[in-house]
């Protein structure tokens, strides 16, 4: 399997090229030369993955380049987002009982988390889960980009959707524990009344974003939650918690 040229090329090598600037990665900087020459790089030999901090960079990089979307309002998004998350990553806390669970784990745990710098709902999401993933070292995670390769995605439709941000905990051989997203049930809720209402895409955005600001985490806190409760006593059972909506 190979990148294809065009939109998701530019936006592999925009990255690459960040990711060769910014850390001293040879293999890195092998795969983004072969990919400047031939427009092309075999699945099999790359796997694009960051943490947080690459996560955060991303951002820069993509507002620096007015072409690193065909969208227009994609690099606004990704300016609210970046926005957003500072915010959180400042304001941001966590239940008391989750992180009580969190550190108690005693078995390695793999989070994977699926996103796009211009999604406004991972943007309210993804602070909280770094957070968690924080408290304990058996806890490693990797963030991957919806659009870019492995598109893990596929294998975690919502409704035949690529709906994001999702979150992927996997144990220590690989197996899914959990899968949660996109999104906590209460936006879902509030979506689905305003669908009803035959509201415009604005009016949604708005109440959305309220929603998130009012809501500070704790329902995202508390389905998780329900998973490590659950979780006592049960393996390799996934649990699945996603939203209905294909959004």
């Amino acid at each position: 399997m190979f990148i294809r040229t065009g939109e998701h090329f530019s936006r592999y090598n925009s990255f690459m090229k960040w990711k060769w600037q910014s850390e001293n990665f040879s293999f890195v900087r092998k795969m983004f030369s072969f990919a400047c020459l031939c427009q092309k790089v075999d699945t099999e030999k790359k796997d694009i993955w960051m943490n947080y901090n690459e996560y955060k960079q991303l951002f820069e990089v993509i507002l620096e380049d007015p072409d690193y979307y065909s969208k227009e309002s994609y690099m606004e998004y990704t300016r609210l987002n970046r926005s957003r998350m500072k915010r959180w990553d400042k304001l941001l806390v966590l239940d008391e009982k989750l992180s009580e669970h969190l550190i108690q784990i005693t078995s390695p745990q793999k989070w994977i988390i699926i996103t796009e710098p211009w999604c406004g709902d991972a943007a309210h999401v993804i602070p909280f889960l770094i957070r968690m993933t924080e408290l304990n070292d058996l806890i490693t995670y990797d963030i991957q980009l919806r659009d870019s390769e492995p598109f893990l995605i596929e294998d975690y439709l919502t409704n035949g959707s690529k709906s994001i941000p999702k979150l992927i905990i996997k144990d220590e051989a690989g197996n899914d524990l959990y899968v949660w997203g996109p999104r906590p049930k209460g936006v879902t809720e509030v979506l689905a009344r305003l669908k009803a209402e035959d509201a415009d895409a604005e009016t949604k955005k708005i109440a959305i974003q309220n929603w998130f600001n009012a809501d500070k985490g704790r329902s995202l806190n508390n389905e998780l939650l329900g998973f490590f409760v659950d979780q006592e006593g049960q393996t390799h059972t996934p649990r699945l918690v996603s939203s209905p909506d294909g959004k």
